[in-house]
Order: structure tokens, then C-alpha cells, then sequence
């Protein structure tokens, strides 16, 4: 079991983010895809001439063709096929998936895989079933990391699991170790052909044996992250594989695979050969690739094209008869998805629970020719799919400060990865045809067990345990097809982490919005008290899906609704292997309906925070008719706080803490899965007012109001106003004082409220302080006795101190020729005047409380002259205003 751990992220994803260059290795996240199985419902949909696969559930497409296969007196294949899968190459497309034994496409014959780095441990059968983790610089890499389990590729096979006690082993041979949901056994050899260490040696339910004991590696994107000082490092690896070398079934029967590779290089198959004397052999051109296979009397011809240095593509198959299958899948071998990744630590572009932007959202096409002449035109685009109730744990997660951009979920939750949007058949004498496709899934996931101050999860906490192990709350993924003629069929699996993940529960056909045609499959989900074992084995990498292979989940029930009419299919007893024992099949001629649950969960939008009262709202889902509101305060458990029709539930009187809610959509036929987690902190407004101190009057009006701490306040607001005006806000702040100043005489009053970011409590108790405050001094003026005309000259005055302004007026000396020519808190002023004659100033100080007294008046005479320096009776202020010149008065 795993001893690290691992934590909840705390951030979300926002905006912004710096694009970087195509990158070398593959980050964590972007091989979320490979920990989830594809196995869900692989089939072909229109004609399947092309060998084309599609998964339904999350839209991997894949192709494989057996070109030649001779028949022979038993049931064992002497057969040569090749298999092709769209995956997302990445940071590696320039070099990954390219060293396979036809180019692009990989040898079809039996074999068991794995990542590793780089080689496979020599106990790989009967030691670890995990490999060990691998340092470079000061940073080990993790199993979990770099390694997604074993996978055997045979008759009854899939992901290699160590067998539990409880399940039944093979009655000869052994020790029977490993197995697979299909049924299949592993012992182990003590040695390969071509290296150290072991071999296995696979029995299947019909009593066939694999010895799988040739090796060869495969180049895979290596791992990326970074050391301790932040510099990029990487983890080279390798995609280990065993070939099988025989294949014997229970009456003796036997094939034999000769290899002559090393076990570091690609496998190179050079024969086939069986008991009953049937044989194939296989040539190589100068590249290393399968040129030609022969089975005797007939040959295929494989041709290839280059896409760049020591890089070719399969681009035909020649036939014996001449015709061929033309290929153009360069697209698909050289597609990739790159993200938006950041430079800076505080530029988030993901998350935990979001893998990132894309950046090259584009279709990628490939083409295929049939030896018919018919064409095949398959497009596929980035999309993102994901699962429902999955814990939310979080490696590299740091405290107090993370940075969400390394953060990577342990139990993915979405990932994005290639998928089928069209197929399209066209060719001599057909009309064009073409299937569209389309997905959509729940994702939602919850927080496990917490401790140690922070949001952190072990596994004696439980973390792996899953949330929902009934309908009423599993997630589901939807694929729509739509045909040529306009009909469609939609496919709903379940996706619910641990419960139900990856079954089909429901197929609908129709036309137009009406469905004709309607299945709803159920399976035994329970997870004890079987009468076959639960489990049938352990997953060794338990990051993924694993479940949908350790249980066994038979199918217990099928309904079919066409027109009107219910048809039902149910087991109604299992034995030891969950085969059925007991069946009973009934219909009835009325009664069907084709109401089916709402295929989308409500959005909700809640406030990030709260002081205890808020609204829940979400949009109209279609077809539904009720909505349920569940809510989960701090962890604990849901409780169902609304259901109705409407589109909304108020919510009041709720105490400090965070709050969760997630929303379900329902009808006649069901409910839908939950929608995803939406979460408000209520922080309770403070119970408490300040209590205010302040002078009861003041002689400068300048003082201070201040307050002692209030329980639970993180902030603090005060107001004023004067003489029973209006109040206006003077202060918001931590602080526990604010400081007054510049007031004029009159009655102050002053109210106090403690805040957080909840709101804020209750204004305090008034206060009231009355400022009598004295008017300025009087300044002193001077100016020059004489002036020139046209000529410069100042007017200064003494700073007096305490003023909001001077006033300075010119006149011709009596009571009524005084004019102001100046209002600023400068203290002088440049003058002239272009008219002979006598000019008088005067100056007063004012602040809040009034104005001086006016100074004594200065009398300048101007007399004719010209030129000459400005007459200047005073240095000219050095105030933050500058005096400027100004017209004089009389003109």
C-alpha cells in the first residue's frame, strides 16, 4: 500500500498563464488518460470494413486487421495482425510510437506490457508487484508515477491483478499468482530467452497456455518534473513487453513465435509455426520494419513513407492479388496535446482538479482505403472526459503557500485525450456517409478524511473508501451517435469512482427528440455477500480504475421499451464463476415508458463566502421536474436541504464554517448524477460592537477615536459627520485608533462597527466631540515701493501655519475697489502692470474655522520705464505652488 501522502488542493484554477514551447517529457497530468480502462464498450459502429474501434464511453479509437491468417486443423491462430490506437503523443510525438514492428502500427500476436524505468526487475512474476522507485537528482519518482500496471493482451485478458485467496485457481500447475477479470492465470517461468529474469507462463478458462518468456522495449515519453531548486528534471522510460514464444491448448495442440531481438530493442518476429504444419514467416526491410509476410505460397507487401529523421509511417498493405489498402495516418502518429504551462509560481493555468488549458484545440484527420476502393475518413478532436465521487487527493500540495501547477491528482477526476467526432465512408459508386459523435460526462468529487491541521489524507483514514455506492448519486457519461439518416443513439455509462464505473446502463434510439427504442441494463454492484468471489484479485497500482477489474459485476437485468411493450431479461441466481444459474424472461404488452432520468446535473452558483445567509441558485435542466439541494457542512455528511421545482433555495441563519453543495436533477425516470461540488465559507458577522473613546472637545481639531479589539472582528469601520449632517465612512481598517485633523469648529459625532468577512456587527454607542478650534494668525505682507511698467514683481506674505488657503486682493485703496486676485496656500505672487499708476495689496489666512483679519495694505507706484530685472522686496515661497504671473488690476 502506498505511504505517502497526500493532500486536498486548496486552489482553483485562474486566469492567465504564460504559453510555453513544445517540452521534451510528459507532465503527470497528462497521462491521466492511461489510468483509466478503455475497455467499456469497444465496438464498431456503420460498416466495420475498415477494422475501426470505437470505445463509447470516452471515444478512443483504435483499428486492427489480421492480414494473414492460414486455418488449420485446430482452434490456435497462425495469423499475423496489426493494431493501431489514436492516443496523445504529447511532448514525445517526435519520437513515440514510432519504433514499432510496422512503423506506426504495432504487431497484434499475444504479449504482456508495461512502463517501466527503464527495464523490468528480473522478479517481475514471483518478487515486488510493484517496481521500485527511481531517484534522479535529489527527487525520487514514485511506481504510481511513471507506471500504469501490467496488461496481458490475450484471449481473456486485460489488467494484471494479484489473485485473492477466495478465488478459484487453476487445479493443476502453479502456483497460480496473478490473474485477470477474464479468467486467465499466471505462474511463473523461472527464465526468458533473451535476458535475465522471469518469464510467466498463462492459463486461460478454456485450458490454452501462453509461455510468455522473449522480451522487448519500446521508447515511452519520459517522465517530467522538477528538483529540489526548481530545475527541470526527467525520468527516462521504456515499455517493457513479453512476448509469448508458444501457445499450446488442452489436447496438445500447439504454435510456436521464433523472435531474434534483444531484449532492449522492438520485437522482430521472424516465424510462426503450428503442429498441424502450418507456417508464416516475416522479412524486414533496411529500416527494421515487417517488409513482408509469406504463408508459403503467398506474399504481403507493407510499404512505408518517411515523416522526418528515423521516423516512417505504414502507408499500404499490397495484397497477393495486387490490390491494396492504401493508409494516411501521419496526422494521427504525430498528434499531440499541449498545454498552457506556466513560468512563474503565482501564475496558476491548473490545478488538482483541472489538468489545464489546451492550446492546440484541433481535429486531426486520418484517411483509410479499403482494397474495395471505399474510403474511410475518421476525425478526431481534444476532448475531456471525467468521473464522479472521486476523492480529492493531491500530490506535491505545500504549506502554508502552494502552487497549484505541480499539484497532481492521485485519483484522476478528468483528463483530456483524442476522441472519435466522425467517421465518414465514401468511395466508387457510394453516396457519402457519415456518423457524428459526441460526450459529455458528470465529473464531481468529494474531500476525504481529513488531519493534521490541513486538509490531509492517509490511508488509515480511508481515503480510498468511495462516497457513493448507490444510483440516487452516481455520476453517468453520455455518447451520442447520430447516423447518416438523422437518427441517433445515445449510450449512458455509469462513471461513479468505485461503484459503477465504466457499465453501460442505458441505450436509446431514435429520431428527431423521440426516442423508439429504449434498454436500461443493471448489474450486481454489491461488493460482498456474493456467491462468487469480491475481489477476484488486487490491483498493484491502485491509482486508477483498477475496480472495474478486481469485481466481478454481472449483469443482473435488462429492460427493453419498444412501442409501448416491456421485454425483461433477469438473473435471478449466480454461481461460484458469476455465471448464471437462473434466469426468468417476461414482457408486457403495455405499461413501457420512455421517460428517461435528466442527462445533465443542475450548475449551481453559490456565493464564495457568506456571513451566514445567501442564495443557492442553478439553471433549467431539460426534462426535469424536480431538483434536490444536499449540503455538507466542514466534511461531514450530506443532508437534503431543498427539493422542488424551483430554481433556487435561500439558506439563513447558517454558524461559521465551510459549506458544500452539490444538486441533483430528477423526473419520473430517475435523477441524475450529482452535479459538481460548489463550496461557500459562512464567517459569521462579529456579535460585538467597539467601544469608542473620543475627546468630549478639542481645541485644534485634530484628535483621536479609538476602540479595544471585538471577538471574531478582523476589520474595523468608523463614521462622522458634523453639525447632525450626513454620516460619511472615515476609516476601514485593522487598526483600533484613526487619527483626526484639519476640522473646523463644530459638533462631531463618531460610529463604530467590528467586521470580517462575514459582514459587520452593530454600530457602537455615538460619540461626540465639540471642536472650538481658533482661526489663523494674521500674515505679513511686503512688496516693493516702486515698479516699472510691464515690469515683474513680487507680492510675498509670512507663513502663519494651521491654513487651508490665503486670500490676496488688489485695489485702489478705498472699501469698496478691493478684488481678490488669488486663492491658493501659496505665500506669493508675481505682479505687473502695464498702466502708470498706484496698486494696493492686502492678504488673509483661513482654514476651517475662518479667516484672519486682513493685513496691512502695500502700495506699489508704477511708473513709466522700460527693461531691467524685477523689483523684488521678498524671496519668492518655496511652497509645493508656485506663484505665476498675473495681469494687474486697472487695465
Amino acid at each position: 500500500m502506498r505511504t505517502m501522502q497526500w493532500v486536498v488542493a486548496a486552489a482553483l484554477l485562474a486566469a492567465g498563464g504564460t504559453v510555453c514551447a513544445q517540452d521534451e517529457g510528459k507532465a503527470p497530468w497528462e497521462e491521466y488518460d492511461k489510468l483509466i480502462d478503455k475497455r467499456s464498450a469497444i465496438t464498431s459502429l456503420g460498416p466495420d470494413l475498415f477494422g475501426d474501434n470505437v470505445d463509447l464511453n470516452t471515444g478512443a479509437l483504435s483499428f486492427s486487421a489480421t492480414d494473414v491468417g492460414v486455418p488449420g486443423n485446430n482452434g490456435l491462430a497462425v495469423a499475423v495482425g496489426r493494431r493501431y490506437s489514436v492516443e496523445n503523443h504529447g511532448a514525445n510525438r517526435d519520437i513515440d510510437g514510432y519504433d514499432l514492428p510496422f512503423a506506426d502500427w504495432d504487431l497484434d500476436v499475444p504479449r504482456i506490457s508495461g512502463v517501466f524505468a527503464t527495464t523490468w526487475h528480473d522478479q517481475r512474476c514471483s518478487g515486488a508487484t510493484q517496481p521500485p522507485a527511481v531517484k534522479v537528482s535529489d527527487k525520487y519518482f514514485q511506481p504510481h508515477e511513471y507506471w500504469q500496471g501490467n496488461q496481458a493482451s490475450l484471449p481473456g485478458g486485460g489488467e494484471m491483478l494479484i489473485g485473492s485467496a477466495s478465488t478459484t485457481r487453476p487445479a493443476t500447475g502453479g502456483p497460480w499468482r496473478w490473474t485477470t477479470d477474464g479468467q486467465t492465470w499466471f505462474s511463473c517461468l523461472s527464465a526468458i530467452q533473451n535476458g535475465s529474469g522471469e518469464g510467466f507462463l498463462a492459463i486461460t478458462a478454456d485450458g490454452t497456455r501462453y509461455w510468455f518468456n522473449r522480451m522487448a522495449q519500446y521508447v515511452e515519453a519520459k517522465l517530467k518534473d522538477k528538483n529540489s531548486n526548481g530545475v527541470p528534471i526527467y525520468l527516462p522510460r521504456r515499455r517493457n513487453v513479453l512476448y509469448a514464444t508458444r501457445v499450446e491448448d488442452r489436447f496438445g495442440n500447439w504454435v510456436t513465435y521464433t523472435y531474434t531481438n534483444a531484449y532492449n530493442a522492438p520485437a522482430r518476429l521472424t516465424a510462426i509455426a503450428s503442429s498441424d504444419g502450418r507456417g508464416i514467416t516475416l522479412g524486414y526491410n533496411a529500416n527494421g520494419k515487417i517488409g513482408t509476410v509469406n504463408d508459403g505460397t503467398r506474399t504481403w507487401q507493407y510499404e512505408y513513407a518517411s515523416v522526418g529523421t528515423g521516423k516512417s509511417t505504414l502507408t499500404g498493405v499490397v495484397l497477393p492479388d495486387g490490390s491494396r489498402w492504401s493508409i494516411d495516418f501521419a496526422a494521427f502518429s504525430e498528434a499531440g496535446i499541449d498545454y498552457n504551462k506556466n513560468t512563474d509560481p503565482g501564475d496558476f493555468v491548473r490545478n488538482c482538479f483541472n489538468p489545464g488549458d489546451i492550446l492546440n484545440k484541433t481535429s486531426v484527420v486520418g484517411t483509410i482505403s479499403h482494397p474495395s476502393g471505399a474510403t474511410g475518413t475518421f476525425t478526431v478532436f481534444p476532448k475531456r472526459h471525467g468521473r464522479s465521487n472521486v476523492p480529492a487527493l493531491c500530490g506535491n500540495y505545500s504549506t502554508p503557500y502552494n502552487d497549484p501547477n505541480d499539484d497532481v491528482a492521485y485519483y484522476p477526476i478528468n483528463w483530456d485525450s483524442y476522441s472519435l467526432t466522425r467517421k465518414q465512408i465514401s468511395g466508387p459508386g457510394l453516396a457519402t456517409n457519415a456518423w457524428t459523435y459526441d460526450y459529455s460526462s458528470t465529473v464531481t468529487w468529494f474531500l476525504p478524511p481529513s488531519g493534521g491541521g490541513h486538509p490531509v489524507c492517509q490511508d488509515s483514514n480511508g481515503c480510498e473508501a468511495p462516497q457513493c455506492t448507490d444510483d440516487s448519486c452516481a455520476g453517468t457519461a453520455l455518447t451520442t451517435v447520430t447516423a447518416p439518416d438523422g437518427s441517433w443513439t445515445r449510450y449512458a455509462f455509469g462513471n461513479s469512482y468505485r461503484y459503477n464505473e465504466g457499465k453501460l446502463l442505458r441505450i436509446q434510439k431514435g429520431t428527431g427528440s423521440t426516442p423508439l427504442h429504449t434498454e436500461r441494463i443493471e448489474y450486481v454492484l454489491a461488493q460482498s455477500g456474493q456467491p462468487y468471489p469480491t475481489p477476484i484479485g488486487d490491483s498493484p497500482q491502485a491509482r486508477g480504475n483498477a475496480f472495474t477489474s478486481e469485481y466481478i459485476r454481472p449483469q443482473k437485468r435488462r429492460e427493453i421499451v419498444r412501442e409501448g411493450s416491456r421485454y425483461i431479461n433477469e438473473v435471478e441466481q449466480f454461481d461460484s464463476f458469476a455465471r448464471p444459474l437462473r434466469v426468468r424472461k417476461y414482457s408486457f404488452a403495455t405499461g413501457g415508458s420512455h421517460v428517461d432520468p435528466p442527462s445533465s446535473a443542475p450548475s449551481l452558483n453559490v456565493p464564495a463566502s457568506s456571513g451566514g445567509s445567501f442564495n443557492v441558485s442553478w439553471a433549467e435542466v431539460n426534462s426535469a421536474t424536480e431538483y434536490r439541494l444536499e449540503q455538507s457542512k466542514d466534511g461531514g455528511g450530506w443532508v437534503q436541504v431543498y427539493s422542488g421545482s424551483g430554481l433556487s433555495k435561500t439558506l439563513s441563519g447558517l454558524g461559521n464554517g465551510t459549506y458544500d453543495y452539490r444538486g441533483l436533477a430528477c423526473n419520473a425516470g430517475g435523477c441524475s448524477g450529482y452535479s459538481a461540488t460548489r463550496t461557500t465559507v459562512v464567517t459569521v458577522p462579529p456579535s460585538g460592537v467597539p467601544v469608542l473613546s473620543a475627546p468630549a472637545t478639542d481645541s485644534d481639531g485634530a484628535f483621536t477615536v479609538s476602540w479595544p479589539a471585538v471577538s471574531a472582528a478582523t476589520s474595523y469601520r468608523l463614521e462622522q459627520r458634523k453639525d447632525g449632517g450626513g454620516w460619511a465612512e472615515i476609516y476601514n481598517g485593522s487598526g483600533l485608533s484613526k487619527n483626526v485633523s484639519g476640522l473646523g469648529s463644530g459638533t462631531y459625532d463618531y460610529l463604530g462597527r467590528a467586521c470580517n468577512a462575514g459582514g459587520c456587527g452593530g454600530y457602537s454607542e455615538m460619540k461626540t466631540t465639540v471642536v472650538s478650534a481658533p482661526v489663523p494668525g494674521v500674515p505679513v505682507l511686503s512688496a516693493p515701493q516702486s515698479a516699472n511698467t510691464n515690469q515683474d514683481f513680487t507680492v510675498s506674505w509670512t507663513d502663519v501655519g494651521s491654513v487651508t488657503h490665503y486670500e490676496l486682493q488688489s485695489g485702489d485703496g478705498s472699501a469698496a475697489g478691493w478684488a481678490t486676485i488669488y486663492t491658493g496656500t501659496a505665500t506669493s505672487r508675481i505682479q505687473n502692470h502695464r498702466f502708470e499708476g498706484e496698486y494696493s495689496y492686502r492678504v488673509r489666512a483661513c482654514n476651517a474655522n475662518g479667516c484672519s483679519a486682513f493685513s496691512t495694505a502695500r502700495k506699489v507706484s508704477v511708473v513709466g520705464g522700460g527693461g531691467g530685472d524685477p523689483l523684488v522686496a521678498e524671496p519668492v515661497s518655496s511652497q509645493d505652488e508656485q506663484p505665476q504671473p498675473s495681469e494687474g488690476d486697472g487695465e
